[in-house]
């Protein structure tokens, strides 16, 4: 990861933003400025800026970095991987991945209630198409099968 270009605003202490920028780095080396983002409630733009030194760093954002991930800081500094701590901090919404789940059963009841009558459907033309074949067959054998007749 390249080094951190962020600078503190003027009203930042410097102990404040010395740990800021330790444990912003500590974060970007486990997860993406885009899940930063998402996880503190900033516009990826405005934090990109941020990040790149085009504005500075203000004691809000601070208050907001550890109101967002002070949890996923705690994990990392445990040693818990960032793949779990993604997975615990995705499934804040399981309602609406439950009402997602819901609404895929349905669907795929529906899909295979049409299957299952498409099938039915076809099991009915296989079997009049097999009827039909049955009857052509004895129809091509019968007349073969009759005993010839003797030419006098």
């Amino acid at each position: 990861m390249p080094e951190l270009k962020i600078r503190p605003a003027t009203n930042v202490r410097f102990e404040d933003f010395q740990k800021f920028a330790k444990d912003l780095e500590l974060f970007l080396k486990a997860f993406t400025p885009q899940l930063l983002a998402e996880w503190i409630k900033k516009d990826k733009g405005n934090l990109s800026k941020k990040l790149n030194g085009i504005e500075p760093i203000t004691r809000n954002d601070i208050r907001d970095f550890y109101t967002g991930v002070s949890s996923v800081m705690e994990k990392l500094k445990n040693g818990i991987h960032a793949f779990q701590i993604e997975l615990e901090m995705s499934a804040d919404e399981p309602e609406e991945h439950k009402k997602n789940l819901w609404e895929e059963i349905r669907l795929m009841k529906a899909t295979l209630q049409e299957q299952n009558t498409t099938l039915q459907e076809q099991s009915l033309v296989l079997r009049d198409h097999s009827i039909t074949l049955r009857e052509l067959i004895s129809s091509i054998r019968g007349p073969q099968d009759a005993p010839k007749s003797q030419n006098p």
